[in-house]
């Protein structure tokens, strides 16, 4: 079992040229264990890219918003 720390650490690893950062990192795995506690399967490969899927809904929200804020301002 991975520590959440040492897992945070390797989706940064891994994702590097994503420029995730470590507390979009700490967020969203912290949200993936909140929300799917029986997935959690210690800090897995599978767990990584489930976090990642969050990471990148997270950030296409985001993207949305300040999209729809420019478009209001128009």
């Amino acid at each position: 079992m991975k520590p959440v720390s040492q897992f945070c650490y390797y989706i940064l690893g891994f994702y590097e040229n994503e420029k995730i950062t470590l507390s979009e990192a700490i967020k969203y795995t912290k949200m993936y264990k909140n929300c799917f506690p029986n997935l959690w399967s210690n800090g897995d490969s599978v767990d990584r890219e489930n976090v990642y899927q969050l990471f990148l809904m997270g950030r296409s929200d985001a993207i949305a918003r300040e999209n729809k804020q420019k478009e209001e301002l128009r």
